[in-house]
């Protein structure tokens, strides 16, 4: 009796259990053989993560397999993922012991504090290797996304880890002035002074540049009371630069407190500055002193020629 052929469907069904089975048995090589089922790299979140600060983070190296050990290199790098060519840093030979070690790069400096784990059995080294990284990160760096990239060399074999965090730039800042109010007698920074009226009172001041701050200043001083006038030598100059003010006030300038203004502006920038002036009038104390004498000299003469009237005259023997 001969066999009897096998149905189209039946043929068909072990040829796809067949590539089943080798798609499964091809897999779990490939588990078994990555690098990642026998080392593993933990990387935590960078903090702060702002750039121009000291930028700390850890990275934990966990053997998961002897075979791997030992390792023999771990390599840190940072960049900028969108200009990894101009923005990075590189340290290498990253110590595997416990040990701190400083690495100088052209994008700041970075300290690495390593402290492995207790060994393995059999003498194949740490479990794991923990790492403490503390960058002084720079702040002319753009804000973007940048990776933090491991690179671990054991046994022949490569292993990599990359997180990608988001770091901040600081802000840049604008250009822009100072300015200072001084008593020229003293060099000291004043906010108020008092001036007898018919007199007057000078100051320094002194205009200052920021961030390569290099328009015009042009000063003014707002604020006077009646019959005062203040003038500025020179009015106007390019920081850095120093002005003497001199305000002087009228004989009939009544006295009081008054807030003055005094601003250095340039083109719709410009910085203010409070002073106030204090003015005083004419002292006449020295009249009361005057008359206070006057009559005690008359009242001194009054005295003696009524005690002089109250005496009769002695007669002659």
């Amino acid at each position: 009796m001969g066999q009897t052929a096998a149905s189209p469907k039946y043929s068909l069904f072990r040829k796809r259990l067949a590539i089943s089975l080798l798609v499964t048995i091809a897999i779990s090589i490939l588990l078994v053989l990555s690098p990642l089922s026998g080392l593993r790299i933990a990387t935590t979140e960078p903090t702060p993560n702002t750039l121009g600060q000291v930028i700390g983070f850890n990275f934990t190296i966990d053997v998961q397999d002897d075979e791997t050990t030992p390792i023999r290199n771990v390599t840190l790098e940072i960049y900028n993922s969108a200009l990894p060519g101009t923005y990075n840093i590189s340290c290498t030979n990253l110590p595997l012991t416990a040990t701190t070690r400083v690495y100088s790069t052209s994008g700041g400096q970075v300290t690495i504090a390593t402290s492995p784990g207790p060994s393995r059995p059999y003498g194949y080294g740490p479990a794991y290797i923990a790492c403490s990284a503390s960058w002084a990160s720079p702040a002319n760096w753009p804000t973007g996304q940048y990776a933090i990239k491991i690179t671990v060399a054991a046994d022949g074999t490569t292993f990599e880890q990359t997180r990608m965090v988001m770091l901040v730039g600081v802000p840049p800042v604008s250009p822009n002035l100072t300015m200072e109010v001084r008593d020229p007698r003293t060099g000291a920074v004043t906010t108020s002074g008092e001036v007898r009226r018919g007199k007057e009172v000078k100051l320094t001041i002194s205009v200052k540049a920021v961030q390569g701050f290099t328009r015009q200043v042009t000063l003014s001083v707002s604020g006077l009371p009646e019959m005062v006038t203040a003038t500025f030598d020179p009015t106007s100059g390019t920081p850095n630069f120093t002005s003497d003010l001199t305000i002087l006030t009228g004989k009939k300038t009544k006295p009081g407190n008054y807030e003055l203004t005094i601003k250095a502006s340039s083109n719709g920038l410009s910085h203010t500055f409070a002073y106030t002036l204090k003015v005083t009038g004419k002292s006449y104390a020295w009249l009361g002193i005057l008359l206070l004498l006057v009559l005690l000299v008359i009242g001194a003469n009054v005295l003696y020629v009524l005690y002089g009237l109250s005496v009769p005259p002695q007669r002659k023997r």
